[in-house]
């Protein structure tokens, strides 16, 4: 959990202002009381951390990944997933150098489709008396 505040970066706040809503649409829609006492304590309020890589800058995506891998050390594998949604897309070359960045250090990728096609695979592997 991290502070609405951490989460602001170059990418949010041009996505934010693009956005067909408007800003006061957006906050209202949060819950956010009006006045700059009210979005102040919106942006100090605690939040899950979205690993967004339409939203989030480099160096953001590396301490997140960094945290990660930290938190889970012990662990052989550490399973990450990656959000993210067309229309704020707007820094491909950002997420090629995360690519680039976690694949240095060991990182692998799957896509939904490659989960898809193990999962089908094992069920196909089983004998119908595994279901009994």
């Amino acid at each position: 959990m991290r502070r609405r505040l951490f989460k602001l970066n170059y990418n949010r706040v041009k996505n934010f202002l693009l956005s067909r809503q408007s800003a006061s649409d957006n906050f209202s829609r949060k819950g956010v009381r009006k006045g700059w006492l009210g979005k102040l304590q919106y942006f100090l309020h605690r939040e899950a951390f979205t690993f967004d890589f339409c939203l989030l800058s480099l160096r953001q995506m590396k301490a997140f990944y960094s945290e990660a891998i930290e938190l889970k050390r012990d662990k052989t594998e550490v399973p990450l997933v990656l959000i993210g949604h067309s229309k704020n897309f707007l820094f491909p070359d950002t997420f090629k150098r995360f690519v680039g960045y976690a694949l240095s250090k060991g990182a692998g990728f799957m896509t939904l489709s490659d989960v898809k096609s193990i999962i089908e695979e094992k069920i196909e592997s089983m004998n119908s008396s595994d279901f009994l």
